[in-house]
């Protein structure tokens, strides 16, 4: 049996045709050899849902909500009154932080490993004892 692997990443790794996502694919696929993944991710393009099956022949679970710019940056500006960086408050998502935290507690994974750091926050403060956690910055 594989052990379990959380992993959080900006954006659909797929289709791998620019930078971030072909590091984050080939990331995902030799994981996957290694892990039972669960991938908690965006899709920033909607022509990008025609992959979500190709993503999901690498995990076991897949959460990728789209995010609509217009809104996000729009939330983001609550980052000038709170200090935080304007990237936390674009990137956070009720419903990646509630599905991040249901596999944290049912899955318990033995390893999360964050592709970009704004992913930090569906985590912080809910890494179980015992978890090791890597940041690919």
């Amino acid at each position: 049996m594989k052990k379990k692997l959380l992993f959080l990443v900006h954006r659909l790794p797929y289709p791998p045709n620019k930078g971030d996502k072909i590091a984050s694919f080939n990331l995902l696929r030799f994981l996957a050899e290694r892990y039972e993944v669960f991938v908690g991710t965006f899709i920033d393009d909607p022509d990008d849902r025609q992959y979500l099956d190709k993503v999901r022949e690498y995990c076991s679970e897949l959460c990728a909500p789209e995010i609509r710019p217009g809104l996000a940056r729009l939330a983001s500006l609550r980052g000038l009154f709170s200090g935080e960086a304007l990237s936390l408050p674009y990137l956070r998502n009720r419903r990646l932080m509630d599905w991040t935290a249901d596999v944290l507690r049912e899955h318990r994974p033995e390893r999360i490993v964050i592709f970009s750091g704004p992913r930090a926050q569906y985590v912080s403060g809910r890494v179980p004892e015992g978890t090791s956690t890597l940041f690919d910055m």
